[in-house]
């Protein structure tokens, strides 16, 4: 009668124990890898994030389908697996596919606001626009410039 009962409890003990959207609620700063990132995660708003690359700045998406499964970026390139929260400590890893090769994820709280917070946004917003540059060329040689914007011809 205990064995059924012990096999699950040994069971659930060896499972990988992954962070819910509501343990993540905030604002986290750290790395990917290398790389310096700033994640959020709206815990009280269903299981979805976003994070960027602090030298690059171009949000990715972030969702989680259910608890038991890993948070997936935008358009599948990525996947997280974290674990729970230590006071105000994350870690995990990100894989390109489930299984694949990882790289370390070494988060620290920020804020306890979620991705609407000004810790998370300010950067986004303070970020000149990307300049576009149109390729033309004048007698035979290529040149890049600035197109005209919000002049008639």
């Amino acid at each position: 009668m205990l064995k059924p009962l012990a096999v699950l409890t040994l069971t659930l003990a060896c499972a990988p124990v992954l962070a819910t959207a509501a343990d993540l609620a905030g604002v986290w700063t750290g790395t990917l890898g290398k790389s310096a990132i700033t994640v959020c995660f709206n815990g009280a708003h269903g299981a979805n994030g976003s994070y960027y690359y602090q030298r690059i700045l171009t949000p990715i998406q972030l969702t989680q389908a259910n608890a038991s499964e890993p948070w997936v970026e935008e358009g599948q390139t990525g996947f997280w697996q974290l674990d729970d929260p230590q006071d105000d400590s994350l870690t995990g890893t990100w894989s390109k596919a489930l299984g694949g090769k990882s790289l370390a994820l070494v988060l620290k709280r920020a804020d306890a606001d979620g991705c609407a917070s000004d810790t998370y946004n300010l950067p986004l917003e303070a970020a000149p626009p990307a300049v576009k540059v149109e390729k033309k060329t004048f007698a035979e040689h290529a040149y890049q410039g600035r197109p005209k914007v919000g002049r008639s011809s």
